[in-house]
């Protein structure tokens, strides 16, 4: 899989990416994910 396809993926801009991004990507390519949030 290409960088641009991960991109693509994840919606990265220039100003970078989010988790929820990187977690609908790994789930778009059938990983099983969760995001946990530190306070």
């Amino acid at each position: 899989m290409s960088l641009v396809t991960l991109r693509k993926f994840t919606k990265t801009t220039t100003d970078g990416t989010t988790a929820l991004g990187i977690v609908k990507a790994a789930e778009k390519l059938k990983m099983d994910v969760e995001a946990y949030q530190f306070i």
